[in-house]
């Protein structure tokens, strides 16, 4: 603009000579320097930032932030990391229920022991009770080994764990007060619902009808469901389809890696949730949102080496997940009784042979999570110990339970930490937080 009004000046003031009228030249002189000094402090624009500021066909059309340019076919995978940290943060933000959609080995797991995490992180007193489809595994070492319970498809099925939280549903609907947070967790939904199908479709019904009425009424209640299942078919759960996502916020994951070649993992059930038109309902949000999938998937197992996650949490986003690695998840949730333990089990002191601990409940070592939070890390704020990153007064609890459990320090180590010696490095640095806890 300066640059053009100089302009103007200038040629309306020169004369047909080309002389300027007497007493110009300076003025003039100073307006066309400052002028072009002006113009080279402008930052250039490049082509991605032209288009997206000319388009509103942006991954997220309310976001400040653009992570596809949709017609270069680029992607800032820092920004779909950052997302994928701040999805796991909102965890337990929301107070509806949640359901985590994703086929066998592509990190339900993990998921929902993050998704755990946060909302223990939020509700520390927070119950939990567990209902399994497949195995009695230690999903969170914060809750009880007692408050598992197996699904298994035989006439005398256990719902236990249905039955304590529909219980503590009705009282509170009834008037009681309490509002410590309560939940349903389910894992492997669509076993247990094809398993009680298969026994009585009616009575699978009547359990249907109290997992809907908790998660359509039970937020205000602070008591509400957290499943897993492999199917993203929504109408295969058996929970209502139109109002799942008004009463779930709902999640789908995708993983693949790559072994000696051949591919692991799986993409289907995150781009089928993104095409169901009671997921995402608006059909600008679903092409966009598959059009940053296809370019996303092209970088699993390759650049990205963990996992996509959708959101359905307000807006629909997707993001990139922390790296993980498999370690141990162990309930530690009561003191180990006597009555397990025999007088020569008692004499393991002297003994390094994992093989020979004593095997009580609380002691029992399940396939776990461990989690790898990459640069920047906020999810953890103080110093944390074992490969749980137990904070140190709960890392300091552990310790004193199973020395209470006559439990020697290398015996202890290889449950905590999962180190022996002769591991060297890891088992160092095992004594090492150990003698900081046993202070």
């Amino acid at each position: 603009m300066i640059n053009l009004t100089l302009s103007v000046l200038l040629l309306a003031s020169q004369p047909q000579n080309n002389k300027l009228p007497t007493g110009w030249e300076i003025p003039c002189a100073i307006g066309f320097g400052l002028g072009v000094l002006f113009s080279r402090t402008q930052p250039q624009q490049n082509n991605s930032q032209v288009f997206n500021s000319e388009s509103n066909n942006n991954f997220e059309s309310k976001s400040e932030d653009n992570y596809v340019d949709t017609a270069l076919g680029e992607l800032d995978l820092q920004k779909f990391i950052n997302t994928g940290r701040d999805i796991i943060k909102g965890f337990a933000v929301s107070d509806r229920s949640q359901m985590i959609v994703a086929p066998s080995r592509c990190g339900k797991t993990t998921i929902l022991y993050l998704m755990l995490e946060e909302f223990f992180k939020r509700f520390p007193s927070m119950i939990c009770y567990v209902w399994q489809g497949k195995a009695i595994q230690c999903v969170h070492p914060k809750i009880k080994r007692e408050n598992h319970v197996l699904f298994e498809a035989t006439q005398e099925i256990d719902f236990s764990a249905l039955d304590k939280v529909w219980e503590i549903y009705q009282k509170r609907s009834k008037g009681d007060l309490d509002r410590i947070p309560v939940k349903l967790v389910m894992t492997d939904w669509q076993s247990i619902k094809d398993g009680i199908n298969s026994v009585n479709t009616k009575l699978f019904q009547s359990i249907a009808a109290k997992i809907m009425t908790i998660a359509n009424n039970g937020a205000e209640l602070k008591v509400t469901v957290t499943g897993d299942t492999q199917s993203a078919n929504i109408d295969d759960w058996g929970l209502g389809s139109g109002s799942l996502r008004d009463n779930f916020d709902i999640y789908a994951v995708s993983r693949l890696e790559y072994v000696n070649g051949y591919v692991k993992g799986d993409v289907k059930a995150l781009p089928k949730l993104i095409k169901n038109t009671d997921i995402v309902v608006n059909a600008k949000d679903r092409d966009e949102l598959l059009k940053t999938f296809d370019l996303l998937q092209e970088e699993l197992g390759k650049t990205i080496t963990s996992s996509l996650i959708l959101s359905t949490v307000g807006i629909c986003k997707l993001g990139i997940t922390p790296t993980f690695e498999r370690e141990n998840l162990t309930w530690f949730s009561e003191i180990p009784k006597q009555d397990f333990e025999s007088p020569k089990q008692r004499e393991i002191n002297d003994s390094s042979d994992f093989q020979k601990l004593p095997k009580t409940p609380e002691m029992t070592v399940q396939s776990g999570i461990g989690v790898n939070l990459d640069d920047n890390n906020d999810f953890v704020s103080e110093p944390t110990f074992t490969p749980l990153k137990l904070p140190k007064n709960e890392a300091q609890d552990s310790v004193k339970k199973l020395r209470n459990a006559k439990l020697n320090q290398t015996d202890i180590i290889k449950i905590l930490w999962g180190a022996k010696p002769g591991d060297n490095e890891p088992y160092k640095n095992a004594i090492d937080e150990y003698k900081e806890l046993s202070k």
